[in-house]
């Protein structure tokens, strides 16, 4: 895999799609900041798969110093999680957010865009049925892309790391 520019990354709940993209992009060298959950354990368990970051809840405020906020959790919950994360900050400039739901756009990320974040969406052609099965069939995927110039620059960086 290709190493990827520095730049620090929040990864907002954690599931198999969260902890395999983790894993996958703190191997590239993307440093992994924080792993945020609901339930702390389960962030401390993503934790430990991912090899690197902080565990912390959903109401730390470390969440808001990431240059990249990477949504990952369920499809129907992204944008409540958008709305309570992106009031963290007043101002979002020069930091991204993304998410990975192939079903919904960037534009669900409104809140962070309405603060001055550049927002965009990621999503894996693929199924990922757990963690490990991501981080054997991410690589050399082919991935959707959209959003705001920055945050689709930053997303295909990840995605050339990863071979797709």
């Amino acid at each position: 895999m290709e190493k990827v520019r520095a730049s620090t990354v929040a990864i907002v709940g954690p599931g198999r799609l969260g902890q395999a993209m983790g894993r996958l992009l703190a191997g590239a060298g993307v440093t992994i900041g924080c792993v945020a959950a609901r339930q702390l354990p389960r962030a401390r368990k993503a934790v430990r798969f991912i090899g690197g970051g902080k565990a912390v809840s959903l109401s730390n405020k470390q969440l808001a110093e990431a240059d990249i906020i990477l949504i990952t959790t369920s499809d129907a919950t992204i944008g409540s999680v958008a709305r309570r994360l992106a009031t963290r900050r007043k101002d979002w400039r020069g930091r991204i957010a993304l998410h990975a739901c192939g079903s919904l756009p960037a534009s669900v990320l409104s809140p962070f865009k309405e603060r001055g974040a550049a927002v965009g969406s990621l999503h894996p052609f693929r199924s990922v049925p757990s963690r490990e099965s991501g981080v054997r069939n991410l690589p050399g995927s082919y991935w959707a892309l959209e959003g705001d110039r920055p945050a689709v620059a930053a997303a295909r960086r990840w995605v050339k790391a990863l071979g797709g």
